[in-house]
């Protein structure tokens, strides 16, 4: 299919896999086209799969090429394709235009940035040679761009809030102190070196980067190293298993490291903290029984935000209360004999065409269903949650309440690490603005 863009280059795409899926975004390397990923067009059949020619490459548009040129025409099939949120996977020269994309904006979720470079001296002295040479017979400008671009500073990584997946072959023409700088840039990242492979992963090696590009969408992480493991759990996911034998964040997270680290056998994962199956955030799970043992005893301090109906009279509160748990109804109730419950809350926005506000929630302590109890109980219970007096059933949203800040001392270096993210589904895509 040929798509013309508002600055009049035609992109030639392919759009396979479920239309109305999460989008993925595959970018070939130099002097390739978008055959380089033919291996996937029938794999992640539940995504929706784009693959794309480059300008100056296959089918599309031949016209003034530089990096920047790409990454403009790449931005504009995105905004012509009325795409919000994606991943890409890019090879090469289409690793190098998904850094440059993320940096100018925060919709990317993840980045598969195969045989990356941020500028010509990331690649060996072989292939710069080479490089030279076919400029010098053919001044072919592929090798023009490799040798001029890119020219990206290692520190704006830091900025990109993508996950950032570098995968590399062991002979890759990329040096492998590079990809590691890569990868120690980024600030939530992974790096994964291909035994005995070469640059050309993507032809080469299809089995091992589908592997990997499959366990790395299975789940979202936004920290790890030997010690700890922080993850993403949807709503509607349950902490650990149960009775019901549904899909668990626990489970999930153990398979993800099992797939990743090739482990033959049991893998140990220390459940610290627990979210109600219909509350969404982060969770921090421990990899050793030793940083079990003292992320339990310095507990990480999570922070909500919370979807509220009406508006609340005071802008900041302290709200004090004792609860006990009903067992048999799973209900959170007030009692004398209940043990203290104390909430701090703060309003970040009111829209009063929905009549819902916006919370920053923290509780100093932490009991059964605290903040839905104790936020209904003042009359403003929490957007959809129908066990405590929510008034009206969304089936297209999940619960109001999301853990979307972490905060933990690593039980290892006692650094203090702060964690967060912005949740983007259900109702918090509306408030996404103000959350800070």
């Amino acid at each position: 299919m040929i798509k013309v863009l508002e600055n009049g280059i035609s992109l030639n795409y392919e759009h396979f896999g479920n239309m109305e899926g999460y989008p993925l975004l595959f970018l070939h390397g130099n002097g390739e086209n978008l055959d380089t990923f033919a291996f996937f067009f029938d794999k992640l059949q539940d995504y929706s799969l784009y693959f794309i020619d480059s300008r100056c490459h296959g089918k599309s548009s031949f016209s003034i090429l530089t990096y920047d040129t790409i990454k403009n025409d790449i931005e504009l099939f995105v905004k012509d394709e009325n795409i919000d949120r994606y991943s890409i996977i890019g090879f090469s020269d289409g690793a190098i235009v998904g850094i440059l994309m993320s940096l100018e904006c925060d919709n990317i979720d993840k980045l598969f940035l195969i045989g990356p470079n941020l500028s010509p001296e990331g690649l060996t002295s072989k292939c710069i040679e080479y490089l030279k040479q076919d400029y010098l017979e053919t001044k072919s400008i592929y090798s023009k761009l490799c040798l001029e671009e890119p020219n990206i500073d290692k520190d704006d990584l830091r900025k990109v809030s993508a996950r950032a997946i570098i995968i590399g072959g062991e002979n890759d023409l990329i040096r492998k102190d590079h990809l590691e700088l890569i990868a120690e840039s980024f600030t939530n990242s992974a790096l994964y070196i291909i035994p005995s492979a070469d640059h050309f992963i993507p032809f080469k090696n299809q089995e091992e980067l589908y592997k990997i590009i499959e366990n790395e969408l299975s789940i979202n992480v936004y920290y790890e190293d030997s010690q700890v493991i922080v993850v993403e759990k949807e709503a509607g996911i349950l902490s650990q298993e149960d009775e019901s034998k549904d899909a668990d964040i626990l489970s999930l997270t153990k398979k993800y490291l099992k797939i990743k680290y090739n482990k033959p056998g049991n893998v140990y994962l220390g459940l610290i903290q627990r979210l109600d199956r219909n509350v969404s955030g982060l969770m921090i799970f421990s990899k050793t029984s030793k940083a079990s043992k003292r992320l339990n005893e310095m507990r990480p301090i999570k922070t909500y935000l919370a979807v509220v109906y009406g508006k609340l009279q005071k802008e900041e509160d302290t709200l004090v209360d004792y609860i006990s748990k009903d067992e048999g109804k799973k209900i959170a109730y007030s009692s004398e004999d209940g043990k203290i419950a104390i909430l701090k809350y703060k309003v970040l926005n009111y829209d009063e065409k929905q009549d819902l506000s916006l919370l920053k929630v923290y509780i100093e302590t932490g009991r059964f269903h605290q903040i839905r109890f104790q936020l209904s109980n003042i009359g403003h219970p929490i957007f959809n949650d129908i066990k405590y007096k929510s008034m009206i059933e969304r089936t297209d949203y999940k619960l109001g309440l999301d853990a979307y800040k972490l905060e933990f001392i690593h039980p290892v270096t006692k650094q203090k690490h702060v964690l967060q993210r912005c949740p983007r589904k259900g109702i918090f895509k509306n408030y996404t603005y103000y959350i800070s």
